[in-house]
């Protein structure tokens, strides 16, 4: 993913969060469906590896009611890297 704006830009946005949609495809049902959902805020923007937590769907992009997807420790790994332009 790459995201085009400066940091600045929306680093200072406290709210702001980038989103990630986990889909699979059903064939019975010959759709695709959202399997669960996992989102990162602006703070956790930075270099390196970070650990994010899968939820259930379906996807919450006010951040209210957020219930895990298992009990088990199941986590979205990434990392990032940050390139000036």
């Amino acid at each position: 993913m790459s995201l085009r704006h400066g940091r600045r830009a929306w680093s200072d946005s406290h709210s702001a969060a980038i989103f990630f949609e986990f889909k699979h495809y059903k064939p019975k049902k010959s759709f695709t469906s959202t399997k669960c959902f996992a989102f990162m805020e602006m703070d956790e923007i930075k270099p390196g590896p970070i650990v994010i937590e899968l939820y259930k769907k379906p996807t919450d992009f006010k951040r209210k009611k957020l219930q895990l997807l298992t009990k088990k420790p199941l986590y979205l790994h990434l990392r990032q890297t940050l390139h000036k332009e």
